[in-house]
């Protein structure tokens, strides 16, 4: 029994011994580590330290410009300047170069007791994206030291980020150009305007050979009024811009309204992928207000004359001038009359044809036609009627026609047969276009053709065919008179003028009405005729465009992105056409333009722009909102808005975070140190606890080992 508590003893004092070990092994492994990694623990300083740097540059540095870099040093070798009297430094590998091929290499100066140092480099910026300086420092033997300290940055304004000197897929770097203008132009039609193109790379990538073309389609108003259909850039920095110069002839037949003109991007990034093309297009927008003051063409009848002509004594020829003029002040091109209403039994032409051309008629001009017409020997004394179609193009090509009646007055024959008649011959509205839900007036002038008939108990009312009436009634309703009225007498050739007042229900639609004028006279003789005449009332509903208010975050920082939003509401009775919507103000500006185009009734939708404040202060800008109605008429509605700017607060560090002099190296070595002290009290724990642990197990077993004996 004595021999095997021996025996468990030895056993103890092996496994104590073992732990022992392994406890050791840890703890020197511990401080090996802590040895190695810290610095704190006395790893080598650099031979050479950088301890501060200036520059003569007094913002970012532009590719090519030159500026002076001077380097502060300190002496950790050699303090008695054996070793580094007559070193020398170079600038290495960088973006920035010493132009002068004999001042590659500048001798440093030292200075208190061969501690510190200075040196001094004159330097020139080619542009590219390595723009920390390597600083390379020999001694006088030529042996390279080791350099420490700070690191030599300079800001630059023309530098990509840095990437890959030979990286495995250079189409990822893709400049991203932009269009930045933030105001509509306006031009007038049938005068050339230029247009100035703010071209930015907001893009982090340089973009190299830009050309930029407009898309001009065949529609298009514009045309290039002696500018180059491609514009180039040679090379375009991340967050720079260039601006070019467009000019362009607008069409003198444009509609007024709100264009868009698209331009196409083709460039290359540093390693020569292109962008761009038929394969990946890449364009950017502009609109453009055209006004036009310029009326369409419109041809009309402005006045008929008749002359009898002797050619043949037997025969009673009418040589009749039309004549033509255009009341608008554009070219009606194309221009044919066609004469209708001829008959072998009434009013004929002798050698001549129904059918005449002209050429072109300017704004605002005149030409005369004439026709040889023949009246029948069956037809007496009296107004016979002719129709003279017009055709004509405008200088856009678009096609116009219209039907002018004319009477022609036969002076020989028994007389007596010729029908008296009445015609509306002039009528408009005030306002011209009508509103929904208001009253208007209607002018009137009725003329009596006949030349030598007087016509009397003239009744005049007017009616809507049923097509054009809302189901409750008539569109438009007499105000304060009858629907209905009576001109007891009008002479031959004479004219009688009515002003009638009419109120327009609200919830009409927007579009022209015909409103019928239906007549009922009699003759001298007492024989009843009965006419009508048409008339056409432009009708406009009410215009009603609703906003919320601009929506913006609490607060605005300086340089820093800011949402602004709006939701916008056509709460009216008519549908609004080349809806725009664009943000102006004193700062950068993303999204700047949301061209809407038709909007209808009933229809919502939401902007957001977004604001890059550059100035700190009160900023005034405002979102405005641009519109046709259905009449034409181009309205705005703008919302202004003040934000204030402050500058980004800069975040607190919690106290001792990083100590003065503490460098990013001494900051990691804090760390490593951290971490390794953690570790060594981890171990002395565990070795603790396991230790106790184990000793308890003895003593229970010593006890059993004594209750067996």
């Amino acid at each position: 029994m004595r021999k095997a508590t021996r025996q468990n003893k030895q056993n103890m004092r092996s496994k104590r011994g073992k732990l022992k070990s392994i406890i050791f092994i840890v703890l020197l492994s511990v401080f090996m580590h802590m040895t190695i990694s810290s610095p704190l623990l006395k790893a080598a300083d650099p031979e050479v330290e950088i301890t501060n740097y200036y520059t003569s540059s007094q913002g970012p540095v532009e590719k090519d410009e030159s500026l002076t870099l001077t380097v502060l040093l300190k002496n950790n070798t050699d303090p008695s300047l054996e070793l580094l009297d007559g070193a020398k430094a170079t600038v290495k590998d960088c973006s920035f170069y010493v132009p002068d091929s004999n001042a590659q290499i500048q001798d440093i100066t030292w200075t208190t007791g061969a501690l510190t140092g200075s040196v001094t480099f004159t330097l020139k910026y080619d542009g590219g994206s390595r723009t920390t300086i390597p600083l390379q420092v020999t001694d006088r033997d030529g042996k390279i030291l080791s350099v420490g300290g700070k690191s030599i940055k300079i800001k630059t304004a023309s530098a990509s980020p840095s990437v890959p000197d030979t990286p495995d897929d250079t189409s990822k770097y893709v400049p991203i150009l932009n269009i930045m203008n933030s105001t509509m132009p306006s031009g007038s039609a049938g005068s050339s305007i230029g247009i100035s193109l703010s071209i930015k790379n907001t893009g982090s990538y340089t973009a190299r050979n830009i050309r930029i073309t407009p898309d001009l389609s065949d529609d298009s108003p514009f045309t290039l009024d002696g500018s180059n259909a491609v514009q180039t850039i040679n090379d375009l920095s991340p967050n720079k811009a260039r601006t070019i110069r467009y000019y362009f002839m607008i069409s003198p037949s444009a509609q007024e309204k709100v264009y868009q003109i698209k331009f196409d991007f083709k460039y290359y990034n540093d390693y020569d992928d292109y962008f761009g093309g038929s394969n990946s297009p890449l364009s950017e927008s502009i609109y453009i207000k055209v006004i036009n003051t310029n009326t369409s063409p419109r041809l009309s009848i402005g006045d008929v004359q008749f002359q009898y002509t002797d050619q043949e004594p037997s025969k009673k020829i009418m040589d009749t001038k039309l004549k033509i003029v255009n009341l608008g002040n554009l070219t009606a091109k194309d221009v044919k009359i066609t004469l209708q209403g001829l008959k072998d039994d009434g009013l004929g032409l002798y050698k001549d044809t129904n059918l005449k051309s002209v050429e072109s008629i300017d704004g605002n001009s005149e030409t005369l036609i004439h026709y040889a017409l023949l009246p029948s020997n069956k037809i007496g004394k009296g107004n016979y009627g002719l129709t003279a179609r017009i055709e004509y193009k405008d200088q856009g090509g678009q096609e116009y026609s219209g039907e002018h009646q004319f009477f022609v007055p036969v002076e020989y024959g028994e007389g007596g047969n010729s029908v008296p008649k009445i015609i509306l011959n002039e009528y408009y509205c005030n306002p011209s276009i009508v509103k929904a839900g208001e009253n208007f007036t209607l002018n009137l002038s009725f003329l009596n053709t006949s030349k030598d008939k007087a016509i009397s108990n003239i009744k005049i009312f007017f009616t809507v065919p049923e097509n054009e009436s809302n189901t409750s009634g008539s569109v438009f309703t007499p105000v304060k008179s009858s629907n209905t009225f009576f001109i007891d007498y009008i002479p031959p050739k004479g004219v009688y003028r009515k002003t009638l007042e009419f109120f327009t229900i609200p919830d009409a639609t927007p579009k022209t009405y015909t409103l019928t004028a239906n007549f009922e006279y009699e003759e001298e003789n007492g024989t009843e005729h009965k006419a009508t005449e048409l008339i056409g009332v432009p009708v406009n509903q009410q215009i009603k465009l609703e906003t919320s208010d601009i929506q913006f975050p609490p607060e605005a920082y300086l340089g820093q992105p800011l949402p602004a939003s709006m939701d916008f509401y056509n709460m009216g009775k008519a549908k609004l056409s080349n809806l725009m919507i664009k943000l102006e103000g004193d700062f950068d500006i993303q999204n700047g333009n949301y061209f809407v185009g038709n909007f209808e009734i009933g229809a919502s939708d939401f902007y957001e722009g977004t604001i890059i404040p550059n100035t700190p202060g009160m900023q005034e800008g405002a979102i405005i909102i641009s519109y046709d109605e259905p009449s034409g008429e181009h309205l705005e509605i703008r919302k202004d808005f003040t934000l204030n700017v402050i500058e980004m607060p800069m975040p607190e560090m919690p106290p001792g975070f990083e100590p003065e002099g503490l460098g990013p190296q001494n900051g990691l070595s804090k760390t490593i140190l951290w971490v390794g002290l953690a570790v060594l009290i981890t171990a002395i724990i565990g070795f603790i606890t396991y230790k106790k642990g184990l000793f308890k197990k003895l003593i229970n077993k010593k006890k059993g080992y004594t209750l067996d004996e």
